[in-house]
């Protein structure tokens, strides 16, 4: 299984790195699918430092706001999908191709025990995110980086955990109608 997820990242990244099928000028987007890098930094010593990869799926409901759908797993220990909701704003005085996002959403995921040997927990929160989003004119790629911060309420210990230490960098494929 630790395969599949190796390999189906690695395809959804080559394929949004790849593809340059489509022709004209790129300033929205009607969805994308790309692949998701993200750093989860230590907090009081609770955790070590993380990455995470997936792929990641965006439908733009309008030019101001879409939805995005994230998987994202270490590919030892666990995995978590996520639901947001992003607004996207373009900066005065800077072409519409360069913007920046904020939003929030759910998580769900699946992780091993690092208290108990082989046992799994289930992890769930809401998350935030506010980023930058800088899309080809001319070739179907967009660029984004972010700040994921998350809020557990169900977890390991079954204690609330803030993670305000994640940050991310997308690279996917855009599709216009």
């Amino acid at each position: 299984m630790k395969e599949f997820k190796v390999l189906l990242t690695a395809g959804l990244i080559a394929a949004a790195t790849l593809s340059f099928a489509q022709k004209g000028g790129r300033n929205i987007y009607n969805w994308s699918l790309g692949g998701r890098y993200e750093y989860i930094g230590g907090v009081d010593g609770t955790i070590q430092p993380t990455m995470l990869l997936g792929p990641t799926f965006k439908y733009l409901l309008d030019p101001q706001r879409d939805i995005e759908i994230m998987y994202l797993s270490d590919f030892s220990s666990g995995e978590n999908i996520y639901g947001l909701f992003h607004v996207f704003n373009p900066f005065p005085d800077i072409p519409q191709n360069f913007r920046y996002y904020y939003g929030g959403g759910l998580h769900v995921g699946r992780w091993k025990s690092a208290i108990t040997t082989n046992a799994k927990f289930i992890e769930a929160g809401v998350d935030g995110q506010l980023g930058l989003e800088l899309i080809g004119k001319k070739i179907p790629l967009a660029l984004s980086f972010d700040w994921h911060p998350e809020y557990n309420f169900v977890d390991e210990k079954g204690q609330k955990q803030l993670l305000l230490v994640k940050i991310g960098v997308v690279l996917k494929y855009t599709y216009k109608r």
